[in-house]
Order: structure tokens, then sequence, then C-alpha cells
């Protein structure tokens, strides 16, 4: 999926975080789509990552905003 965001709306490092301002390096789901979708794992076995198809729930951050939110996000 971040490749399908990146194609669409170019490299999150050419853009502010969101959170903090400085350059974002990645391509952060915002958690708000309910249409979400689980990752796969190894063996094809479901794992808890969720994601989404919409590419605008997708913002840019920097890597450590990213991290936080992650962890907040899933806690």
């Amino acid at each position: 999926m971040h490749k399908r965001v990146m194609y669409e709306r170019g490299r999150a490092s050419v853009h502010q975080c969101l959170t903090c301002e400085s350059q974002a390096e990645d391509w952060t789901w915002n958690t708000t789509c309910e249409d979400f979708l689980l990752g796969v794992g190894a063996k094809n076995r479901p794992n808890l990552t969720k994601y989404c198809l919409h590419v605008e729930h997708y913002a840019p951050k920097c890597t450590a905003c990213h991290m936080i939110f992650d962890k907040v996000s899933i806690s």
C-alpha cells in the first residue's frame, strides 16, 4: 500500500511530518477508515497489521512520529 500512496501522492520525504513538521519519511495510515484489511504474515497467516486501500487515509510522518503513532493507536 505504501507504494500505491507514493505513486499517487509522491514520496513522503518531499512533505513535512504532519505531527512535528520535520521532514517526513513514511506514509502513515491514520486508522480512521472503517473499511480496513488485515495484513498477511509469514506463510499467508493473518497478522494484526491493519491498513486500508484508500490513499486519502495516509499522512506523511517522520519515522519517530510514525512509531509513536503506531504504539498509541495499537494500545
